[in-house]
């Protein structure tokens, strides 16, 4: 380890010399002084050496600036490890025995003796494989410190199958590696090196194993250790793929239509496999599929597939390359359909097959909520009855059906300028404190499903007002308005620019603190405007005094068969700062107050305002002692 240090020393600007100065350094955790190896200036010099402590002192003409390097051996304990190692060096400078400057270094490092990779040598190209005749080229660095070692051998013993091929191994030069050399392992998998002092390589080639045909990855693990005088370091597990994967599966999600495109694609690359097939195995609830389930085909281990839920098959099955085929075998329980094992043959051997389909979301709770799902597919590789390989997918599926919103007070005198562009969610936007109102708006069927017709049966949204409010006429003679919407996402509905007159098979029922919606159809976005007020009592609660009150309108659309239904809510947040006071300085001694009392347009049992003013202030008197009111307290509205 080589060490420098820097001195400089100055006196009113100007380098001094450092004649009778002395530099002090201790070595304890910094390894031991290589003799002769102290320069200052590159010029050698003598240090005194006392324990673990170098010093040297400074002859006449050593003018700053100085650069001092030396070098310590790294201890054993600290270069024959392979964790990090921290080495510190203290220095001072000395004038006397007077301390005139200190530094430190640190240096962090981590020994090195071993390290392994491998790489797969198959035989392919474009649509062709072939599983025989394949290797696995494992290389092996080691002593990177290039220490001097005896008696090293290098231990790797080849494992899953694999069997030795050749092996060479060779010096680093300090520019290149040498001249490879031809080594055999012992039946104890050691390579003999005997004495190195310099970084060597090692490369063994090994045979993997031979087979009829491959559909998938083959890992094959290798580790590698040094060893020599005692020690013993490891290169840790390397792994190595092999083979590929002749069967992967994408998916993306369809809200609108309740679906999820699915797309698998086969390829075995020109080997012959008899009797290919893909099963695909979708159940329609979401719980387990019971062991005594029947209909699966005679020969075919149903512990071979991964059944996945909440799906059935959607139909819409195409392809886009080769010429395959779907068989849908339904899958009974007790009389009941619930599930479909998808049967996919006539797959070429000699090209891609790319084929698509459809799964259904079935249940309302996933296809109806407020949230994004993940929902997965597996579709497995057969010979015949052989399982073979898998691939599996997962794909995001979100679910906007209903989200409840304000129009801020700014919209309160023409709702339908503001559907769009004056909707908030923040709650303190919201309340009109001149009209005591409040307008909330709801996005229904976002994405545009076609709801009655999934669920069978009218659909309600029922919109429930919080204690002490009612609803009230958003514009003369409607007590609502509708609009036709379009999906911006995330539950969003953009608002046609005009509200409806009438929509087909609505019946609404809007009054006290209950609004209904029931759709015979909806299969479509809409937004509604509401209006709500709080009663002239609770109105007067809320301003009765300095005070906050936050309320939850909530709403839910629901059918007779989905009772739980989907949920929103929206709060909406009255301030109250009935009276306030605040002051501004006119003059030096002169405060000018303000005094606010807000009636908010209620009732208020108030005959006066009273301020009493502390000790220390007075009112303006003039020269006889009378109160001036003029210019001073003035009321303004």
């Amino acid at each position: 380890m080589t060490w420098t240090i820097d001195v400089e020393a100055t006196r009113g600007g100007t380098l001094v010399d450092l004649e009778g100065y002395r530099i002090v350094d201790d070595l304890q955790h910094a390894g031991n002084y290589v003799a002769g190896s102290f320069e200052v200036d590159g010029v050698p010099a003598v240090p005194g050496i006392t324990g673990s402590t170098l010093e040297y002192m400074f002859p006449e003409g050593s003018t700053s600036p100085l650069k001092i390097t030396y070098k310590t051996e790294i201890p054993e304990s600290r270069y024959y490890t392979d964790t990090e190692q921290t080495l510190s060096n203290p220095v001072q400078l000395l004038d006397d025995d007077d301390v005139v400057g200190t530094a430190q270094a640190e240096v962090k490092f981590t020994p090195k003796w071993i390290e392994k990779s491998g790489e797969a040598v198959e035989n392919t190209g474009v649509g062709y494989y072939d599983p025989t005749n394949r290797t696995i080229t494992w290389t092996i660095i080691a002593n990177h410190m290039g220490a001097s070692l005896s008696g090293v051998k290098i231990t790797d013993e080849l494992k899953g199958g694999l069997t030795f091929a050749s092996a060479e191994w060779s010096r680093w030069t300090g520019a290149a590696w040498d001249a490879p050399t031809p080594i055999v392992p012992d039946a104890n998998h050691e390579y003999m090196l005997g004495t190195i002092n310099s970084m060597i390589k090692l490369t063994i080639v090994a045979n993997v194993p031979n087979e009829a045909y491959t559909t998938g990855l083959t890992n094959y693990t290798n580790t590698a250790t040094i060893s020599w005088g005692g020690y013993e370091f490891g290169s840790g597990s390397v792994e190595v793929p092999i083979g590929f994967n002749a069967i992967t599966k994408s998916g993306t999600a369809d809200s609108a239509n309740r679906l999820i495109h699915w797309t698998v694609t086969v390829d075995v690359k020109g080997q012959t496999i008899p009797d290919l097939r893909v099963y695909d195995l979708l159940v329609h609830g979401g719980g387990s599929l019971p062991g005594s389930a029947t209909g699966f085909p005679a020969g075919l281990d149903r512990n071979d597939l991964t059944p996945r839920y909440n799906q059935r098959y959607g139909g819409n099955f195409s392809v886009s390359s080769g010429s395959a085929t779907v068989n849908v075998i339904p899958i009974m329980q007790g009389g009941n359909h619930v599930a479909d094992l998808l049967e996919i043959s006539n797959l070429a051997t000699n090209q891609p097959n790319t084929f698509h389909f459809d799964s259904l979301i079935a249940d309302p709770t996933y296809y109806a909520g407020n949230v994004t799902r993940t929902f997965r597919n597996t579709a497995t590789l057969f010979s015949a009855y052989n399982k073979l390989n898998e691939a599996q997918a997962s794909v995001n599926y979100p679910a906007n059906v209903l989200r409840k919103q304000l129009l801020t007070r700014a919209a309160i005198a023409d709702p339908v300028a503001g559907v769009n562009s004056e909707r908030t969610e923040n709650p303190s936007l919201g309340f009109d404190y001149q009209d005591k109102s409040a307008i909330f708006r709801l996005s229904v069927n976002a994405q545009g499903i076609d709801l009655t017709g999934a669920l069978g049966e009218p659909v309600t949204v029922t919109d429930t007002l919080p204690a002490g409010w009612e609803f009230a006429e958003i514009v003369p003679g409607s007590d609502y308005l509708i609009f036709e919407g379009t999906h911006e996402g995330n539950g969003n509905v953009q608002a046609s620019v005009s509200a409806l007159n009438s929509v087909a098979g609505l019946n609404a029922a809007v009054g006290g603190d209950t609004a209904t919606f029931t759709f015979n159809v909806l299969d479509r976005p809409y937004v509604i405007l509401l209006k709500a007020r709080p009663t002239t009592g609770e109105a007067e609660s809320y301003f009765s005094k300095n005070q906050t009150i936050t309320k939850t309108n909530n709403v839910q659309l629901h059918s007779a068969s989905w009772p739980t239904g989907v949920s929103a809510s929206q709060n909406v947040s009255i301030t109250s700062e009935i009276l306030s006071k605040n002051f501004d300085k006119v003059e030096n001694g002169v405060l000018r107050w303000t005094v606010n009392y807000r009636p908010y347009l209620t009732e208020q049992p108030v005959d006066r305002l009273e301020d009493r003013l502390p000790l220390g202030l007075d009112l303006p008197m003039d020269a006889n002692g009378n109160l001036e009111i003029a210019g001073n307290i003035e009321p303004s509205r």
